[in-house]
């Protein structure tokens, strides 16, 4: 049995080492052993300041006895306590994920005002070997199987190395007491299964089965650690920073290792705004199908807002919104003794036609037409991706139009091929730099 001041010097030393012994921490409190004794072991550590979440997801009669507990113990703690409370019905679905989404949620809107620097959860070392089970079972992939880590901002798990059996002695030797969750020891839910019957069965037919599968995580984080490090530095050497997101050069992306190409991939869409977490081994494959030869512009079937998204020889990961322009061009016509653009603008020498009158400005229309020529198919051929041409800009007059400004990298004006030129003083027009970007 540890001795009365282990729990406390472990948690010490994960505080320390992620530079929170002083912070300020919002325990995850549900009431049960782990994050009760969490919590009454935090007060006793000098240096960090604590308060508890807690949410009642309503879904046992029981919950509101839990709330309750929780409320009682962080007064008795002098802890100053949030509590959230779901209406009956709320959670729907995958009753379990629901959950943890709407926690997660709780937790997150709390964290808003500033005042906390981390979310400490009560995981230890068992829920840990649950977890690499269930997850090999599933088919998770090398970065699944190394486990949950003690750090992943801004969640802390400072019990994740002390085993459960632990924090029960310790609790009992002090007297604690917490509340259970009835629906623990059910077998409705997989994860309860590999807990009751998978477990106890690895243990007899290989015992030690507990430290090999954590022993098995800590080789398998070790090489995940150092792929990582090598898909980052390539995931740096061919990414830009676009305005609507993330592009990847193709070929130098093909030219890379699997194991390598699979996680630039995830770190470009989790910079792009996407959860990874909803991302499969067959998205990934509907992924690398975009860069085999095909159409210019496609789009992998992925969940949620952002997307994969192949536009010529570039891989690019975005919000598609399907916006198109609501107002008029930020454009104005300058005399040669102004053309100068100020910040954030560029200028352009405009075509002057002989005929037709005033120039105007809007923006393309479908059938629009630069003489002979279609607009749509200027811009295939200047390669302006299809998300961008809603902004291109079109210049005309009486007869029609007689140039275009296209939403290139960089923009670019093109005229028409049988226009004739006035021998009138040259005009010109400034344009906001980004007025056909989209932030992310």
């Amino acid at each position: 049995m540890k001795k009365s001041m282990d729990l406390r010097e472990e948690i010490k030393t994960v505080l320390a080492a992620t530079s929170l012994l002083e912070g300020r921490l919002l325990v995850a409190l549900s009431g049960g052993l782990d994050s009760s004794a969490l919590l009454r072991l935090l007060v006793e550590i000098e240096g960090p300041k604590v308060e508890a979440a807690h949410i009642d997801h309503n879904l046992r009669p029981s919950s509101v006895a839990d709330a309750e507990f929780c409320s009682a113990l962080c007064s008795k703690l002098g802890i100053p306590f949030h509590m959230k409370t779901l209406e009956k019905g709320a959670l729907e679905g995958n009753m379990q994920a629901e959950a943890r989404s709407a926690r997660r949620e709780f937790f997150e809107d709390i964290l808003k005002t500033g005042r906390f620097d981390a979310v400490l959860l009560a995981h230890h070392a068992d829920d840990q070997i649950e977890t690499l089970l269930f997850r090999f079972l599933r088919g998770a992939g090398p970065r699944g199987i190394t486990g949950m880590n003690t750090w992943e901002p801004p969640y802390l798990r400072p019990l994740l190395g002390v085993r459960r059996s632990d924090i029960e002695k310790y609790a009992q030797l002090r007297g604690w007491s917490h509340r259970e969750d009835p629906t623990n020891a059910t077998a409705k839910y997989s994860r309860n299964r590999v807990r009751h019957e998978l477990l106890p069965l690895a243990r007899d037919i290989c015992p030690g089965a507990d430290e090999a599968v954590l022993r098995f995580a800590a080789l398998a984080r070790r090489d995940e650690e150092y792929l990582t490090e090598l898909a980052l530095a390539l995931y740096r050497g061919i990414k830009r920073e676009e305005p609507e997101g993330i592009s990847l050069d193709i070929k130098e992306l093909c030219d890379a290792p699997a194991a390598l190409r699979s996680r630039v991939l995830l770190a470009a869409f989790r910079d792009g705004g996407g959860d990874t977490s909803i991302i499969s081994l067959d998205h990934l494959k509907e992924v690398e199908g975009l860069m085999e030869e095909g159409r210019p512009h496609r789009v992998a079937p992925l969940p949620g807002e952002v997307k994969y998204i192949r536009s010529y020889d570039r891989l690019w990961v975005m919000k598609l919104r399907g916006e198109v322009p609501d107002a008029s061009p930020p454009l104005v016509i300058c005399e040669t003794d102004d053309v100068s653009p100020a910040e954030g603008e560029i200028s352009f020498k405009l075509p002057s036609p002989r005929t037709g009158g005033e120039p105007s400005f809007r923006y393309i229309e479908p059938g629009d037409r630069l003489g002979k020529r279609k607009v749509k198919e200027i811009l295939i051929n200047r390669r302006v991706h299809r998300w961008r041409r809603p902004w291109t800009i079109v210049c005309q007059n009486a007869e029609g139009p007689f140039a275009i400004i296209a939403p290139a990298e960089p923009p670019v004006i093109i005229a028409a091929k049988d226009m004739n030129d006035s021998e009138a003083s040259p005009r010109y027009a400034r344009v906001v730099d980004n007025w056909w970007k989209k932030s992310r």
